[in-house]
């Protein structure tokens, strides 16, 4: 296991009430990196993998690909393997992994992207990975696969977005949060022509493995987050900026390699 000098902090810029870095560092026997979001203090945040809950530390989980089997593990709950995977860092920034949310991918961070819109005393971060190479899916049109081929973890891209605001979402907000930054994500796909990796002639609207995590704020009260309001355009502009760049950094980053 790694040690704290062995491991590398990159920050992301200065942010209202928060700090982002990427981290470089040796999990579980494995090079690893990850994106790191700590809060100032506890936050309302739903996330794809956790539902509703109040966390101060929000991550994105490079898998290795060593590590995909051990991670899909389903003996122990996610809390187990992640606090294994994730725990250097976790000492870094000394938190536990009960308050983590977190959300994982294929994708290096190397290749993540952000982008901020401010809208007068409102702000919206959107911080993005996403890898579409290999199983980027138009959803309820392409046939469902697995992740575990002859007993072989392949390890899959996926779109991962970690929206931050400084408005306050109730809890009803936090879940129509997640259709606006779904349909913005797809804007992002169609306008660079993105296409399901099994059917070349159909527009992909995911990959299939994508998740979202989005934190609640503490001023401005906003219950309406849908498109026609203005918390809601700039949510997705962020998603939308953020997702084309993510998207063009792995395809130049994967460029040459082998499917």
């Amino acid at each position: 296991m790694t040690t704290k000098s062995e491991l590398k902090k990159i920050s992301l810029g200065s942010f209202e009430g928060f700090t982002a870095d990427t981290v470089y560092y040796t999990a579980i026997g494995y090079p690893n990196n990850v994106f790191a979001l700590r809060f100032d203090e506890m936050r309302d945040v739903i996330s794809s993998r956790h539902g509703i809950m109040k966390s101060d530390f929000l991550t994105i989980c490079h898998i290795p690909d060593e590590l995909g089997l051990y991670m899909h593990d389903q003996s122990k709950s996610h809390f187990y393997y992640y606090g294994q995977l994730l725990a250097d860092v976790l000492k870094e920034y000394d938190i536990e992994i009960e308050n983590t949310a977190f959300l994982s991918t294929g994708v290096q961070m190397r290749n993540l992207a952000f982008a901020v819109e401010k809208y007068e005393e409102l702000w919206v971060a959107c911080f993005t990975t996403a890898g579409v190479r290999h199983n980027a899916v138009r959803i309820g049109k392409d046939a469902a696969v697995g992740i575990e081929r002859n007993g072989e973890f392949k390890g899959f891209g996926t779109i991962c977005h970690v929206v931050v605001t400084n408005a306050s979402f109730d809890h009803g907000a936090l879940v129509s949060s997640v259709i606006t930054v779904t349909e913005a994500k797809n804007v992002a796909l169609q306008e660079m022509d993105i296409r399901s990796s099994h059917n070349p002639d159909w527009l992909a609207t995911g990959t299939g493995t994508d998740q979202v995590i989005v934190a609640s704020g503490f001023g401005e009260k906003c219950k309406y987050v849908q498109g026609h309001t203005v918390i809601g355009k700039m949510m997705a502009d962020a998603v939308i900026k953020s997702t084309k760049e993510a998207v063009a950094n792995c395809i130049r980053d994967t460029a040459g390699q082998p499917d």
